[in-house]
């Protein structure tokens, strides 16, 4: 599509790899890695591995088969009675559904229209894809026009069972882990969130300001809400979604 930006695999590589020694080094004991665009998956693949040997005291854990997601999702439509076609993968139903249950604000559903809705699995099947333009000029693949929050709240209650169970399947025991404290911090990527990390509770000696739903600290591509007693906030540390 017009107007998109693209890194290199090996950049992605390098950048997960150091966003996760950067919140090793302020004292995370989990990092968990959520991918929601189809070309990134295998950069997660790649990198886990040597981040999980590099960081013992680190529990890293992360969605990396893109077609277990896809099943699941498929699993879910068929449960709430929806064509998957029109569910989508692309700013379909689903993911617009998604964002007016979360971020209203941001969704404007007189412009809401049909996509691609055939087999989009060409996209990622396919040696040479086509082109999205040529597939959906929206960019949508799937239909957003039944769209509603009621079913965002329902697939993202289905996205936080699918996460609770691959991150217990994936990730190996946490060697480190104190379970006197359950608080989470949350480093959130803007953007699309195509990566997400959660840590564990503060370092020793830090206090949270919590969040007002999760009672968590939210760090927004950058380091806010829990700092050393008696100090100012640390400045940004990182800021690069992905």
């Amino acid at each position: 599509m017009a107007g998109t930006v693209s890194i290199e695999e090996a950049t992605l590589e390098a950048v997960i790899v150091d966003v996760c020694r950067s919140l090793a080094r302020h004292g995370f004991r989990e990092v968990i890695l959520l991918c929601s665009h189809g070309g990134n998956y295998r950069a997660l693949r790649n990198v886990l591995p040597g981040l999980r040997e590099e960081h013992h005291a680190l529990r890293i854990s992360a969605i990396t088969d893109f077609d277990e997601w896809l099943e699941d999702t498929k699993a879910f439509a068929a449960r709430e009675g929806l064509e998957m076609t029109r569910l989508g993968v692309h700013a379909g139903q689903g993911e617009t559904s998604l964002m007016l249950a979360h971020r209203p604000d941001l969704v404007q559903m007189d412009k809401a229209c049909e996509g691609f809705t055939g087999d989009a699995s060409i996209r990622w099947r396919s040696k040479v894809p086509p082109p999205m333009d040529t597939m959906s000029p929206t960019g949508i693949l799937g239909d957003a026009r039944e769209s509603t929050a009621e079913l965002g709240r329902r697939c993202s209650g289905a996205n936080r069972a699918r996460g609770a169970d691959d991150r217990g399947r994936d990730a190996g025991p946490l060697r480190s882990e104190r379970r006197g404290d359950r608080r989470i911090r949350r480093a959130r990527i803007d953007g699309k969130r195509h990566g997400q990390a959660v840590a564990r509770g503060p370092p020793q000696g830090h206090r949270l300001q919590p969040d007002a739903d999760e009672g968590a600290a939210l760090l927004d591509a950058g380091w806010s809400g829990a700092t050393p007693r008696g100090r100012s906030p640390r400045p940004p540390t990182w800021s690069a979604p992905w």
